[in-house]
């Protein structure tokens, strides 16, 4: 939804967000059933998909935080512009 909105910045401002929120609660929810499920007690039995849980998943919520930080740091920068214009204008 995000791309087929990016002519229109609010709604797709609106829709990365919360892509963003949902994608990092959930793997949240991933990490706690994870652990309350015992996983660290049985890696073998995962086999080769034992790479999901190790490489992928920790991969995922570091690309989420940094999206995180990519918005916000975007955002002040836009209020910064906007009070910049203000001043002179």
């Amino acid at each position: 939804m995000a791309l087929l909105t990016v002519r229109v910045k609010p709604l797709f401002w609106f829709f990365v967000t919360a892509f963003n929120l949902v994608g990092t609660i959930d793997l949240l929810l991933d990490y706690h059933h994870a652990t309350s499920g015992g996983l660290r007690a049985m890696p073998g039995e995962l086999g080769a998909a034992f790479v999901i849980p190790v490489l992928i998943v920790p991969l995922l919520m570091i690309t989420h935080i940094a999206a995180f930080y990519l918005l916000y740091r975007s955002g002040s920068a836009a209020q910064g512009a906007f009070s910049i214009e203000g001043i002179r204008g």
